[in-house]
């Protein structure tokens, strides 16, 4: 089964990789490096899945997910919170 994934990292390299890594296994993704567009962006793409960064330095990857949620947005989608700091 195809996931349509959203990928949203500050890092270029990072949601290069990750994007490259899911299409290579068959996934619909897309990417966004600004989190105040997620809202949007996921009522107009409706993901099955968003991998969120925690720590971006304009809204963590936490903070993103209770807006969406407050805005009843991706009510169905499943949200992965990651960091790649160590």
């Amino acid at each position: 089964m195809t996931a349509k994934i959203l990928v949203v990292d500050d890092s270029q390299i990072l949601l290069e990789s990750t994007a490259l890594a899911l299409e290579d296994a068959g996934h619909d993704v897309r990417t966004l490096d600004n989190p105040l567009s997620v809202a949007a962006v996921v009522r107009r793409e409706s993901p099955d899945l968003m991998l969120i960064d925690l720590n971006m330095p304009t809204l963590t990857g936490d903070m993103v997910t209770r807006i969406v949620s407050q805005y009843g947005v991706g009510k169905t989608m499943k949200v992965i919170l990651y960091s790649d700091v160590d």
